[in-house]
Protein backbone atom coordinates (compact mmCIF):
# COMPACT_ATOMS: atom_id res chain seq x y z
CA UNK A 1 0.00 0.00 0.00
CA UNK A 2 1.51 3.60 -0.78
CA UNK A 3 1.09 6.23 1.36
CA UNK A 4 -1.86 8.15 1.46
CA UNK A 5 -2.16 11.74 0.17
CA UNK A 6 -4.01 14.41 1.83
CA UNK A 7 -7.02 15.34 1.43
CA UNK A 8 -6.48 19.02 1.91
CA UNK A 9 -3.56 21.00 0.16
CA UNK A 10 -1.11 22.95 2.40
CA UNK A 11 -3.38 25.82 4.45
CA UNK A 12 -4.02 29.13 2.64
CA UNK A 13 -1.67 31.81 4.13
CA UNK A 14 -3.27 35.38 4.26
CA UNK A 15 -0.99 38.13 4.45
CA UNK A 16 -2.73 41.25 5.46
CA UNK A 17 -1.11 44.82 3.65
CA UNK A 18 0.70 47.02 6.25
CA UNK A 19 -1.31 50.28 4.72
CA UNK A 20 -4.51 48.18 5.97
CA UNK A 21 -2.74 48.18 9.45
CA UNK A 22 -1.71 52.29 9.91
CA UNK A 23 -4.34 54.00 7.52
CA UNK A 24 -8.16 53.43 7.14
CA UNK A 25 -9.24 50.71 4.37
CA UNK A 26 -10.97 52.13 2.10
CA UNK A 27 -14.46 50.84 1.17
CA UNK A 28 -16.97 51.79 -1.70
CA UNK A 29 -21.03 50.98 -0.88
CA UNK A 30 -22.86 51.00 -4.17
CA UNK A 31 -26.84 51.41 -2.96
CA UNK A 32 -27.72 52.60 0.57
CA UNK A 33 -30.87 50.65 0.13
CA UNK A 34 -32.01 47.30 1.49
CA UNK A 35 -28.96 45.32 1.74
CA UNK A 36 -26.65 48.41 1.40
CA UNK A 37 -28.39 50.29 4.98
CA UNK A 38 -27.40 47.04 6.48
CA UNK A 39 -23.67 47.07 5.11
CA UNK A 40 -23.26 50.08 6.53
CA UNK A 41 -24.85 49.91 9.64
CA UNK A 42 -22.09 46.77 9.88
CA UNK A 43 -19.19 48.68 8.56
CA UNK A 44 -20.21 51.02 11.12
CA UNK A 45 -20.17 48.79 13.77
CA UNK A 46 -16.91 47.35 12.45
CA UNK A 47 -15.36 50.58 12.30
CA UNK A 48 -16.35 51.10 16.33
CA UNK A 49 -14.69 47.43 17.25
CA UNK A 50 -11.42 48.49 15.16
CA UNK A 51 -11.11 51.20 16.77
CA UNK A 52 -11.83 50.05 19.96
CA UNK A 53 -8.85 47.62 19.82
CA UNK A 54 -6.42 49.65 19.14
CA UNK A 55 -6.60 50.52 15.30
CA UNK A 56 -4.98 54.20 14.52
CA UNK A 57 -7.87 55.11 11.84
CA UNK A 58 -10.89 52.59 11.45
CA UNK A 59 -12.44 52.07 8.20
CA UNK A 60 -13.55 54.91 5.77
CA UNK A 61 -16.77 54.29 3.57
CA UNK A 62 -18.31 56.11 0.96
CA UNK A 63 -21.64 55.18 0.08
CA UNK A 64 -23.63 55.74 -3.43
CA UNK A 65 -26.67 55.92 -3.90
CA UNK A 66 -28.92 58.47 -6.28
CA UNK A 67 -32.68 57.44 -4.75
CA UNK A 68 -34.14 59.56 -1.89
CA UNK A 69 -36.01 58.31 0.68
CA UNK A 70 -39.26 57.44 0.76
CA UNK A 71 -42.31 56.15 3.21
CA UNK A 72 -41.99 52.45 2.17
CA UNK A 73 -37.89 52.64 2.94
CA UNK A 74 -38.76 53.08 6.87
CA UNK A 75 -40.11 49.59 7.38
CA UNK A 76 -37.06 47.23 6.03
CA UNK A 77 -34.34 49.63 5.38
CA UNK A 78 -32.06 51.74 8.11
CA UNK A 79 -33.90 54.86 7.47
CA UNK A 80 -35.82 56.90 9.98
CA UNK A 81 -39.05 59.08 9.07
CA UNK A 82 -36.78 62.25 9.83
CA UNK A 83 -34.89 61.56 6.59
CA UNK A 84 -37.94 61.45 4.32
CA UNK A 85 -36.73 63.21 0.99
CA UNK A 86 -33.54 63.09 1.76
CA UNK A 87 -30.84 61.39 -0.48
CA UNK A 88 -30.14 57.51 0.92
CA UNK A 89 -26.45 57.79 0.42
CA UNK A 90 -25.83 61.37 2.59
CA UNK A 91 -28.56 60.51 5.03
CA UNK A 92 -26.56 57.34 6.17
CA UNK A 93 -23.18 58.66 6.01
CA UNK A 94 -24.58 61.97 8.54
CA UNK A 95 -25.99 59.63 10.69
CA UNK A 96 -22.94 57.43 10.91
CA UNK A 97 -20.47 61.01 10.80
CA UNK A 98 -22.77 62.48 13.80
CA UNK A 99 -23.09 59.19 15.52
CA UNK A 100 -19.56 58.33 15.94
CA UNK A 101 -17.29 61.18 14.81
CA UNK A 102 -16.28 60.14 11.33
CA UNK A 103 -15.91 61.41 8.19
CA UNK A 104 -17.69 59.17 5.51
CA UNK A 105 -18.84 60.35 2.57
CA UNK A 106 -22.60 60.23 0.74
CA UNK A 107 -22.57 60.73 -2.60
CA UNK A 108 -25.47 60.93 -4.76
Amino acid sequence: MSAATPLYPEPAVFKTPDHWRSKAPRIVVIGAGGNGSEVVDTLAAFHHALVSLGHPAGLHVTIIDDSVVREPNLVRQRFWPCDLGQNKAISLANRYNLMLGLSWTGLP
